[in-house]
């Protein structure tokens, strides 16, 4: 069974793979796609997370054309990361020690997903807008930093 822990500032508590799933979706910017029932048992904090989405997406200032051609490669990087994640064991509540060898390997393969991304974002958004993407996923790195260090 999971240990539930306090989310930052947030007073509800999660299961790491509630928590694993938020993480992902964050980082992702991605449009909603899993069905909100999947996560009835958090909807305050899904709530909280699906309006951080919106107003990252607002940063962003897509235009109609630029959001349907986002919202496929961010579903597929979507994808691609939880697959990998998969691969080294983690999903389902579990979070598995893994080696240092393991844990560049995981880094690499992420990195690989990241930058194909972002190549493929390239394609569609501005240099402001790439900045501006760029600048986000680094906060976000930073958000989940902070939340995996303090507990």
């Amino acid at each position: 069974m999971d240990l539930p822990f306090r989310l930052a500032a947030n007073s509800t508590y999660l299961p790491k793979a509630a928590i694993i799933r938020a993480m992902a979706l964050i980082a992702l910017i991605a449009l909603p796609v899993v069905p909100a029932a999947a996560y009835a048992p958090y909807s305050d904090t899904i709530a909280t997370l699906m309006d951080h989405i919106e107003q990252q997406k607002a940063r962003l200032n897509l235009t109609d054309e630029q959001q349907q051609q986002v919202g496929p490669i961010m579903e597929t990087s979507r994808e691609q990361r939880m697959s990998i994640l998969e691969n080294y064991g983690f999903g389902q509540g579990s979070k598995p020690k893994l080696s240092l060898r393991n844990k560049i390997s995981l880094a690499k393969d992420m990195k690989s997903v990241r930058e194909s991304t972002e190549r493929a974002l390239a394609q569609h958004l501005t240099p402001n807008q790439m900045a501006e993407y760029k600048k986000i996923q680094e906060e976000n790195r930073q958000r989940i930093k902070e939340l995996t260090s303090s507990h």
